[in-house]
């Protein structure tokens, strides 16, 4: 049983890969539930708006998804959630870290950190204490490359 949580619907790579993942695990016929947090984009065409099991949200935000994902956590304690972009990863492990959700966590990350010497320092300390906590209280984390994996260790120490 798995959650597939999703940002919006635009042409990018990791919406791509959240509805594919989706639509592949229901021909699999196993259990799982598409929650797009703000349903904008092309890609919008490319799902089955009838299905009870993707869950439509209007957030501008990920930050303003927080309360409705410890309620989402909550009623499908069995399920494993799994998340494809960083900013959803932050918030889902800040809410694990603070144990405001017990389902087991699987974060994708498929950017590298680049560039992080030209970021404001105080900016750049919040997202590394964040991104440190987030990133060790998931169950799992997948990287799409050696890079991307050896840029965030550099970055965070991850256990």
């Amino acid at each position: 049983m798995i959650i597939i949580l999703c940002h919006n619907l635009r042409s990018g790579g990791a919406q791509k890969v959240s509805i594919n993942t989706y639509l592949s695990l229901k021909k699999k016929k196993i259990k799982s539930k598409l929650i797009i947090i703000n349903s904008y984009g092309e890609l919008l065409k490319t799902l089955n708006k009838k299905d009870p099991d993707i869950i439509y949200f209007n957030f501008s935000r990920v930050r303003y998804f927080f309360f409705k994902l410890i309620k989402i956590s909550n009623l499908n304690k069995d399920f494993v959630i799994f998340s494809m972009i960083r900013e959803i990863n932050l918030l889902l492990g800040v809410c694990k870290f603070l144990r405001l959700i017990s389902n087991k966590i699987v974060g994708r990350e498929a950017n590298p950190i680049n560039n992080w010497e030209k970021i404001n320092i105080f900016k750049r300390t919040v997202y590394k204490f964040l991104l440190y906590f987030a990133y060790n209280s998931f169950d799992k984390l997948i990287f799409n490359s050696n890079f991307t994996k050896n840029s965030i260790y550099r970055f965070i120490h991850i256990h």
